[in-house]
C-alpha cells in the first residue's frame, strides 16, 4: 500500500490579532482539557502539527498554558524525529540529515602502535 507523502507547512509567527482571536474563541481558558482560566502568558498550539501537514489557520489552533504546551511539544518532537527516520529509511534518494558528530564521534589518531612497541603512521 503506497501512501501520498505529507508536505509540512511553513512555520509562521502568530500576529497579535491572531493571538487575541484564539484567546477569545477559547474564552480565556486552557483547551488541553483542564479548562484552567488563563491569567498570565499563554501559548498557541497547532492541533495537527505543521510537520504532519496541519495548516496555520484558526481551526487548527488551541490556546494552552505554557507548561501544557511544553509537554505536547516533547511528544510532537519525538513523532517528528520518528517520521524523519522512516522517510530516510524508505526513500534512499532522500538526503540524510547531517550528523551532529561529523563522520565519527571520536577522531582516530594519525599514529598506530604495533605489538612490538614501535609507533608508525597510519
Amino acid at each position: 500500500m503506497n501512501r501520498e507523502p505529507v508536505h509540512p507547512t511553513k512555520r509562521k509567527a502568530f500576529t497579535r490579532k491572531q493571538r487575541a482571536e484564539a484567546f477569545l474563541r477559547a474564552e480565556g481558558r486552557c483547551e488541553c482539557g483542564c479548562k484552567t482560566k488563563i491569567t498570565g502568558p499563554f501559548d498557541i498550539n497547532h492541533i495537527l502539527p505543521l510537520f504532519q501537514g496541519g495548516l496555520h489557520e484558526p481551526s487548527n489552533w488551541e490556546v494552552l498554558l505554557p507548561e501544557h504546551h511544553r509537554e505536547l511539544t516533547k511528544v510532537h518532537a519525538g513523532q517528528n524525529a520518528k517520521i524523519r527516520r522512516l522517510l530516510v529509511k524508505h526513500d534512499p534518494d532522500r538526503e540524510k540529515p547531517p550528523s551532529r558528530w561529523g563522520k565519527r564521534a571520536f577522531q582516530k589518531s594519525k599514529m598506530k602502535r604495533r605489538f612490538d612497541g614501535t609507533v608508525v603512521k597510519r
